[in-house]
C-alpha cells in the first residue's frame, strides 16, 4: 500500500490534459480595443488562450476557487451592459451575463462563495450584486454619487467601498442593511477618486485621487482621513502586495508606478515605464492625450509578491517589475490597449 498511495495522489492532481493542477502562474489581461481577454503564462510570457468578450472590457477578476474569471464589458461608443464569464477549467467562455438596464459596468470583485460578484454601474450611480451562475442581478444598491467606478469588498464580505470619480468620494455600502438605506456613509476624499485598496492588517483604505494627484488614506472603522499623500502624475489604480507591506499605484500621465510602504506611508520608489525601442511601436505614442508615455493602468502582484505586473495601455504590453529591487525586469506583449489584469494559478 505504501507504493500505491503516492501514485493515487499523483493521478488525482493531474488535470484532464495530464498536467499538474494549480501550479502554473497565469495573467488574465483585457485588451480593450480588441475586445478580448488573453490568458498568458506569467513565467514564459506565452499567450495560452484568447477569449472573446463584449465591447471594451475594462476590469477582470478571478474567483477565490480559481474556477472563474469575469470581465466587465464597459462598451465603447455605445454603453456596455454585460459581463463575460470564463471557465478556467475548460478554457472557454461559459456565458455572457446581461445586466440591463444597468450600463457601463466597470469595477468588479468576487464574494468568497465564488458564485456572486459585486460590480459598479457608472450610469446608474449604483453597485450591483450579481449571481453569475443564474445570470441574475440580485440587488442594486445606490451609491448616490457620480461615476461610481471601482469597488472592493471587505474581507468578511459584509460591506463594500465604491470610488466615485466625478464626486471625488467613496460610498460605504453595508450589505447587511436594507438597500433603501444605502449608502451608509460617504467619505469625501479628493478630486477624481478612482483607485481603491483595502488594507485589513492596518484597517485602512487607500484611495487615489487622479485630478488632485494625491492618495487618501482613511480609517476603515471611523471613516476619518488618516493621511493625504502627494502622488503627482495622475494616480489611477492601486494594489497591495500579498503581505500588505507595499502599495503600488499606476500614474497614467507620468507613466510611472509608485511604491509606498503601508506602515510608514512613505514613498519607496517611482519606477518610470519608458517607450518601446521599436520605431513602429513608438508611432503609437505620438499625439496621445497623456503625452509620450506608456499609460500604465491595471496592475497586480504575483501571489508570492516577487513580481508586479502592469498593463501599459499605450505600449500594448505588460511591464514586469522585480520587487527585490523595484526595477523593470521584463515586458510581455499583449493585444491592443491592455487594461484590466489579474494574476492566478491553475
Amino acid at each position: 500500500m505504501k507504493y500505491i498511495t503516492p501514485i493515487i495522489l499523483f493521478i488525482f492532481t493531474l488535470t484532464c490534459n495530464g498536467q499538474p493542477s494549480g501550479d502554473t502562474p497565469y495573467l488574465m489581461v483585457l485588451n480593450k480595443s480588441d475586445h478580448t481577454a488573453w490568458q498568458i503564462n506569467a513565467e514564459t510570457g506565452e499567450k495560452v488562450k484568447s477569449y472573446p468578450t463584449g465591447q471594451g472590457p475594462h476590469e477582470v477578476a478571478v474567483s477565490t476557487d480559481r474556477k472563474w474569471a469575469i470581465t466587465t464589458n464597459y462598451g465603447s461608443d455605445e454603453a456596455g451592459h454585460t459581463l463575460t464569464l470564463i471557465n478556467l477549467d475548460k478554457e472557454s467562455v461559459e456565458k455572457t451575463i446581461d445586466l440591463s438596464p444597468y450600463t457601463r459596468p466597470h469595477g468588479i470583485d468576487w464574494f468568497g462563495d465564488s458564485r456572486r460578484v459585486m460590480v459598479t454601474s457608472e450610469t446608474k450611480k449604483a453597485v450591483l450584486v450579481v449571481d453569475v451562475l443564474k445570470s441574475r442581478v440580485l440587488r442594486a444598491l445606490p451609491t448616490d454619487q457620480d461615476l461610481s467606478h471601482m469597488v472592493a469588498l471587505t474581507a468578511d464580505n459584509q460591506g463594500a467601498y465604491v470610488t466615485n470619480i466625478f464626486s471625488g468620494s467613496v460610498s460605504v455600502i453595508d450589505l447587511q442593511a436594507d438597500s433603501a438605506r444605502q449608502p451608509t456613509d460617504i467619505i469625501k476624499t479628493g478630486q477624481g477618486t478612482e483607485g481603491i485598496e483595502l488594507i485589513e492588517s492596518t484597517r485602512q483604505g487607500w484611495f487615489s485621487n487622479r485630478a488632485d494627484h494625491t492618495i487618501s488614506v482613511v480609517d476603515l472603522d471611523s471613516h476619518q482621513p488618516v493621511d493625504t499623500l502627494q502622488s503627482p502624475g495622475f494616480p489611477i489604480r492601486l494594489t497591495a502586495s500579498p503581505d500588505e507591506q507595499w502599495i503600488a499605484a499606476t500614474h497614467a500621465k507620468s507613466s510611472e508606478v509608485a511604491i509606498f510602504d503601508t506602515q510608514s506611508r512613505q514613498l519607496i520608489k517611482r519606477i518610470p515605464l519608458k517607450k518601446p525601442s521599436d520605431p513602429d511601436q513608438q508611432k503609437r505614442f505620438i499625439g496621445n492625450r497623456f503625452g509620450n508615455g506608456a499609460v500604465p493602468i491595471g496592475l497586480t502582484f504575483s501571489d508570492n509578491g516577487k513580481h508586479l505586473y502592469i498593463s501599459a495601455s499605450q505600449s500594448d504590453l505588460v511591464a514586469v517589475i522585480d520587487t527585490d529591487n523595484w526595477s523593470l525586469s521584463d515586458t510581455i506583449p499583449t493585444g491592443t490597449e491592455p487594461d484590466g489584469i489579474a494574476f492566478f494559478r491553475h
